[in-house]
């Protein structure tokens, strides 16, 4: 199995609006389109969100890439006005915050 992007999105009350998987990838890489991301957060008028994909290796830690484009994402979304609140990675046993985690 490869992994998996899943994005929740949120009002400016922090308030659950929706949630949508928006992509899959190989078992240590995955392809989002920020343009459908955003697209879709702009439609549903998100004021903030927060992201999460998994890991099926178990290594629960950010690759350098994570980090990369977790900031980069973090960019574009301030630049909309919406809020990244956290990136989570998931494994079968764990989940690491990239907020807590201080890479976001």
């Amino acid at each position: 199995m490869g992994e998996c992007f899943h994005a929740i999105f949120l009002d400016a009350n922090r308030a659950y609006i929706d949630d949508r998987g928006m992509g899959l990838g190989e078992a240590s890489s995955i392809s989002v389109r920020l343009r459908d991301l955003f697209a879709h957060a702009l439609a549903v008028e998100t004021r903030s969100m927060v992201i999460a994909h998994s890991h099926p290796s178990g290594m629960c830690r950010p690759s350098q890439r994570d980090i990369t484009e977790t900031r980069r994402l973090a960019e574009v979304g301030k630049t909309l006005e919406i809020e990244l609140l956290d990136h989570l990675i998931i494994t079968q046993h764990a989940a690491y915050s990239m907020r807590s985690g201080g890479e976001l």
